[in-house]
């Protein structure tokens, strides 16, 4: 009897913990200054997640709307404005420049959770994925447009102190362009790119960009870790999902699913 009384008790826990982990619901995003934005040329490139608001990377600027998806604000960054990150109240964008003055260059933007421009910070390399990690800015270089192998990531300290220090990594397959988004879970490194399609997209390397895995997991246009206050000490990762065909000049619909990742896979936890 005891040991059914166990059987059970651990069945219901199983039961109960997975049902939590799904009661993460789903965010759209909706507002028709957002929706004009959106449907320029373009498209969103990366993704952040504060206590208090989401905010999307976007060829021409950022994006910042509340945590229920609805839209606060818009600012205007240079083309190409890729992924974002947040840091103890601070957004930071990745840029690389198209404009023939700059061309082939690129800059780290600093902005604070309004969205008010605080420093740039001006590279001689083009710039796209970034997170802040252990005090330091890590951030990808954009590659060949061709596929290749191999791609560089620096990191710098978050208040750009010193020089940028430069790694070469390698998550074992061929890449086009580089780190597309890149986010931490406070442990280790994930960086998601463009890769064909029967390959891993996810690379995860320790703060010294040595590789410790790879997952079978899409997530190049916004991809980020967040921790909920209803479940301390669980990191799930966030995905923006596009729900639109721009070719089709469709009005730009978008979604962010969640994830755990568990065994070396992405477990969709989200409630739609």
């Amino acid at each position: 009897m005891k040991r059914i009384f166990l059987l059970s008790f651990f069945l219901i826990g199983a039961f109960l913990c997975g049902a939590v982990e799904k009661q993460i619901p789903a965010i759209y995003f909706s507002g028709e200054e957002f929706n004009i934005i959106a449907a320029r040329k373009g498209h969103i490139q990366g993704m952040a997640i504060s206590p208090d608001a989401v905010y999307l990377g976007y060829d021409h600027g950022v994006f910042k709307f509340d945590r229920q998806g609805k839209f606060i604000k818009f600012t205007s960054g240079p083309n190409h404005t890729g992924d974002v990150c947040y840091h103890n109240g601070y957004i930071y964008s990745a840029v690389v420049y198209f404009d023939e003055l700059r061309e082939g260059r690129g800059c780290i933007m600093q902005y604070d959770e309004n969205l008010r421009l605080i420093r740039t910070y001006e590279l001689d390399i083009p710039l796209d994925g970034i997170t802040c990690h252990g005090g330091y800015l890590y951030f990808g270089r954009v590659g060949s447009p061709k596929f290749h192998r191999g791609n560089e990531v620096y990191r710098i300290a978050a208040d750009f102190s010193g020089k940028p220090e430069k790694f070469d990594t390698d998550h074992g397959y061929e890449t086009i362009s580089g780190a597309q988004n890149i986010c931490t879970d406070g442990k280790l490194i994930y960086m998601s790119y463009y890769v064909k399609r029967t390959t891993p997209a996810v690379g995860i390397f320790t703060s010294d960009m040595k590789l410790v895995g790879t997952v079978d997991f899409s997530a190049r246009t916004g991809f980020e870790t967040v921790v909920f206050p209803e479940a301390p000490g669980k990191v799930y990762f966030a995905r923006l999902v596009s729900l639109y065909d721009r070719k089709k000049s469709e009005k730009p619909a978008f979604r962010i699913d969640f994830y755990r990742f568990v065994d070396g896979k992405m477990v969709n936890v989200t409630k739609m």
